[in-house]
């Protein structure tokens, strides 16, 4: 003899299976949630490592232009100390002049009478 469903029991049923029904949507957003974080999280990472390489990439062109830079100024420190090397060399040999006629004087003035 089949057994009929009493009203309770059918409510109970319902009740039921609105419970499950609303823990599988639940568990759905749970996981639904946690997928797109994780997804958030991996760009975010992604990200920061585009950064990071982008700032690396900078600093490193930063460094170059410095470096460029310096090379530059050396060159031209370098070429400004050959200059005063050729000037003070040239000085040099014009003391030298001046001395030999003061020397060349000194004999002429000082030379004694004959």
């Amino acid at each position: 003899m089949a057994r009929s469903i009493s009203t309770p029991e059918r409510m109970n049923t319902a009740i039921y299976t609105t419970i499950l029904t609303g823990l599988g949507i639940i568990t759905t957003l749970v996981v639904t949630m946690h997928n797109l974080a994780e997804t958030n999280q991996q760009e975010t990472n992604r990200r920061i490592d585009e950064m990071r390489q982008d700032t690396s990439r900078r600093i490193d062109d930063l460094k170059k232009d410095l470096r460029e830079l310096l090379d530059a100024k050396f060159k031209v420190v370098g070429s400004q100390f050959e200059v005063v090397g050729v000037r003070f060399q040239k000085l040099e040999g014009e003391v030298a002049e001046v001395r030999q006629e003061v020397q060349d004087l000194k004999k002429v003035i000082f030379e004694p009478a004959a």
